[in-house]
């Protein structure tokens, strides 16, 4: 049976599809749209910007926009309120019902002339009660990708998890977290890895069979921010450069500035993660690249944000892969090795937790170092 199905981008992303630019949600909400289209009717619903129609069809997928409204007055008022710590790192701005308030209300509005069978809405557990009670025989399905669940506070959160119909996490330690924390509504939390798409990878060709100049590529993708270990993954660059020469490592993502409330690790209950407070207001880059050693700065390249298609010949062309860990996230890059050829894989941290690398000790730098002895025997490990 054809359903009706919503899918609510969070209000920051840019959306234009094909989606290529925007961030990793964004990016899989496109993909999911995509692969549902075939069989359903599929309205997707994002924010307007300034040179965006406030509706049009990409592909057989409906894009709907709402006007940004009065949200961006409310949060820089919630933002100052959080860096002044105002109120408990529990109940901050962007837990509150009030963050991106009026996307959430429009959105509720529009869907009963949809009447969506289904609507599908990440992290934003504010936006559930109100699209629940204008739309109560839709099925609302809330997408986590963080902690948020468990760290805001549970007064709030708790009327939201009533509301919802399905908690979707995107991996097992954000499930678990959640089972624990509110085993009255286990039942509902279901694990839905991300994935790739074969034919994004299998359509960018094959690499070069020979290098014009061997070097062992290293290569890290992911935003340049104090959670993804960015400052441990540095430390052992410098130390790798003084053995092999030929060394190069490669940082894909965007530089974001680290907000003195940073969404990241504001709520977080977690020691090593609250660390990582001391990055508030400062510029990340400047700091990792005062971290490194004349040698090390002559082999690395920072690229910030890159187009899709060229963001997978750098997995392509790479012989080491350094990931961060984040419970199942990380099934994502296999699947996208194994696609791309193949190369090893190295974890930016020992897994004290199965979160990311902020929760975990550094790893044994000797682990990295001697991958580049395989790579001396071989072009491609």
């Amino acid at each position: 049976m054809a359903l009706r199905i919503a899918l609510v981008h969070q209000p920051w992303s840019r959306v234009v599809p094909p989606v290529s630019h925007g961030d990793s949600i964004a990016l899989l909400t496109d993909r999911i749209a995509s692969g549902l289209r075939k069989k359903h009717s599929v309205v997707c619903y994002s924010v307007r910007r300034s040179d965006q129609p406030k509706a049009s069809t990409f592909e057989g997928v409906e894009h709907r926009r709402v006007e940004s409204g009065f949200d961006r007055y409310l949060e820089r008022i919630g933002k100052i309120s959080d860096e002044l710590g105002l109120l408990p790192a529990e109940r901050c701005s962007f837990g509150s019902s009030w963050y991106f308030r009026h996307y959430g209300h429009a959105i509720a509005e529009d869907l009963r002339s949809y009447k969506a069978d289904v609507v599908h809405i990440h992290n934003f557990s504010q936006f559930v009660p109100r699209m629940k009670e204008r739309n109560p025989r839709t099925k609302v399905v809330l997408h986590m990708h963080s902690d948020w669940l468990i760290e805001l506070d549970r007064r709030w959160v708790q009327p939201r998890l009533a509301a919802v119909d399905a908690i979707i996490c995107c991996s097992d330690y954000f499930a678990d977290g959640i089972r624990k924390a509110w085993p009255e509504f286990a039942n509902r939390v279901q694990v839905v890895y991300n994935g790739v798409t074969p034919e994004e990878v299998t359509g960018i060709g094959e690499a070069p069979a020979i290098r014009e100049e061997f070097r062992r590529r290293i290569l890290f993708v992911g935003r340049v921010v104090p959670e993804k270990g960015l400052h441990i993954l540095i430390e052992a660059f410098n130390s790798l450069v003084e053995e092999f020469h030929d060394a190069e490592l490669t940082i894909v993502g965007p530089i974001p500035p680290i907000s003195k409330a940073s969404l990241s690790f504001h709520t977080s209950k977690e020691v090593m993660v609250r660390e990582l407070a001391r990055f508030r207001g400062t510029s990340f880059e400047d700091y990792l690249r005062d971290l490194l050693t004349p040698a090390a700065a002559a082999r690395i390249k920072m690229l910030g944000h890159v187009p899709r298609t060229e963001l997978l010949k750098y997995y392509r062309d790479s012989d080491l892969f350094v990931r961060h860990l984040s419970g199942r996230k990380a099934s994502v890059y296999l699947s996208l090795k194994r696609l791309a050829g193949g190369y090893p894989q190295w974890p930016l941290a020992e897994a004290a937790s199965a979160r990311s690398s902020l929760t975990a000790r550094p790893a044994n730098w000797s682990r990295l170092e001697m991958w580049p002895g395989c790579a001396r025997r071989s072009p491609i490990c």
